[in-house]
């Protein structure tokens, strides 16, 4: 009987969990509850049956507009995706534009919607960017944008109207410096 072991960690704004099987050395990923389909046949237990679906892609997106100052680098995004799990995977995308101890800001647009965003996204190189006095973020979240974000806070808009309204305001605030 293959044994298995399932872990999970909390990523940002989705859960996170790795299947591993011994008997088989097959290891799968799941991002906000979709997985990534098994390539090796089951043994026939139901029990080690594992959930399965397509795995997420990387959206299209394009580059619009960049804006940049001290610190502080804004792109605008236009791309069809669909909720925080895809702009995030837009995010870690462009991870390598984020200003050295500064702030990326992408502002996520759709081609054929709505003429408001769908979020946002602010990547912070360092916990010091993440301290800038604009964001009224606390020590503690700070560290858990790092040590459970990555360094990337990803905020669709209607997250943002709902649970935190300031962190617009916020974020504004930072857009005012360019």
């Amino acid at each position: 009987m293959a044994g298995m072991l399932l872990v999970l960690a909390w990523d940002g704004d989705e859960n996170v969990a790795s299947e591993v099987s011994s008997s088989r050395g097959s290891v799968e990923q799941t991002a906000g509850g979709e997985t990534a389909q098994e390539t090796d046949e089951d043994t026939g237990d139901a029990d080690e049956k594992a959930v399965r679906s397509e795995p997420v892609a990387l959206p299209e997106y394009e580059m619009l507009d960049e804006r940049y100052a001290e610190g502080l680098r804004q792109i605008d995004v236009q791309t069809e995706a669909k909720g925080e799990q895809q702009m995030r995977l837009i995010a870690e995308d462009l991870r390598s534009f984020t200003p050295s101890d500064g702030i990326l800001l992408l502002d996520f647009n759709r081609e054929n919607g709505p003429s408001t965003g769908t979020g946002f996204a602010m990547l912070f190189d360092s916990r010091a960017a993440a301290a800038d006095p604009n964001l009224s973020y606390t020590e503690e979240e700070e560290e858990a944008i790092f040590e459970e974000d990555g360094g990337i806070r990803v905020v669709s808009f209607k997250e943002a109207e709902e649970s935190d309204p300031s962190l617009v305001e916020e974020v504004e605030g930072l857009l005012s410096n360019l």
